[in-house]
């Protein structure tokens, strides 16, 4: 198991940490320099954790534990229109960047509305495709409570809706947050930048709860570790312009490189004693830019299949005698 923690220092003598990191068999997923100060975002084995957090402290440097690392989120508005694109989406989208996260803006073509609103199986399988989901609804209890949750309804991954109205909970919400809704202004107040802390923290607690349920039938390698190989294998550096081409997920990636160009040699790259395809199901992105996404296997799957294997190359034989 991998601790995710933020890093943040002073330039001088960060090459140490650096260092450190690597020879503990850790990684650095994000790393920025601005001036005189370093932030990095950080996988360390669990075990390792006490000696990174000894040199920290040697170096003046601090260590933020982030729940968010390491994972892609969508922030779902009703619709792309400015009417229907308030600012809390931004804001939230914004707040959960800080926390380690990659978030992606998404728009429902049809979700304004009380008893027109809908989404179609396409949207819900692109919003599937990330970790988490952050729904912003609006104002209106009424809207909320009768209506705006059957758009969460069939949403497989944990959903966290946010509102303007007071409820104790909200129908097909893993979870739902009050005093977020339409807003005209930024959230700048004391007050809603503790809101904005509620929401990345409530989505954190689900993310978390994920991971253990992963742990529980560990994948056969951790995403992070392909990912190291996908970087030095792939021509990252054609598609500069898009930002983070190869993006962590609880149990996968998503690779930022046309499908129908590379998937053939996604398939065949060499992961230890296998080839990637015989340890991940790899599915073409429903997104316009046509991504790559990498499910990795658990273990027991990957042993039950080489068993099943075995069997029948034992009955071919057999039948052949």
């Amino acid at each position: 198991m991998y601790e995710f923690v933020t890093y943040e220092g002073g330039v001088y003598k960060s090459n140490l940490m650096i260092e450190k990191i690597e020879d503990l068999g850790g990684y650095i997923i994000q790393k920025n320099k601005e001036s005189r100060e370093i932030s990095m975002l950080i996988a360390i084995p669990e075990e390792d954790l006490p000696a990174i957090e000894e040199l920290a402290s040697e170096l003046k440097g601090e260590l933020h534990p982030e729940k968010l690392i390491g994972t892609e989120l969508a922030v779902v508005s009703p619709s792309i229109s400015r009417h229907h694109l308030p600012h809390p989406v931004c804001d939230i989208a914004e707040r959960l960047r800080r926390a380690g996260a990659l978030t992606n803006i998404v728009s429902i073509a049809r979700g304004v509305g009380r008893r027109i609103s809908q989404i179609t199986k396409e949207e819900e399988k692109m919003i599937e495709e990330y970790d988490a989901a952050v729904f912003i609804l609006g104002n209106f209890g009424n809207c909320l409570v009768h209506h705006k949750h059957k758009l969460l309804k069939n949403i497989e991954v944990p959903v966290i809706a946010v509102g303007g109205p007071e409820l104790d909970e909200l129908e097909n919400a893993d979870e739902y947050i009050s005093g977020v809704g339409r807003k005209v202004d930024r959230m700048r107040k004391t007050e809603e930048q503790q809101k904005l802390d509620e929401v990345a923290e409530a989505v954190g607690e689900h993310i978390e709860r994920e991971r253990q349920k992963i742990a529980e039938d560990p994948l056969v390698l951790h995403p992070i570790e392909i990912k190291e190989i996908l970087e030095k294998e792939l021509p990252l550096e054609e598609h500069e312009a898009r930002h983070s081409p190869v993006v962590l997920h609880l149990d996968g990636l998503r690779v930022k490189l046309p499908y129908p160009e590379h998937i053939e040699k996604i398939k065949q790259i060499k992961v230890g004693q296998y080839r990637l395809n015989e340890i991940a199901r790899l599915h073409k992105s429903k997104n316009e830019a046509e991504d790559i996404l990498i499910k990795i296997k658990p273990r027991s799957l990957i042993e039950t299949e080489k068993k099943e294997a075995g069997e029948v190359g034992e009955k071919q034989m057999a039948e052949a005698s």
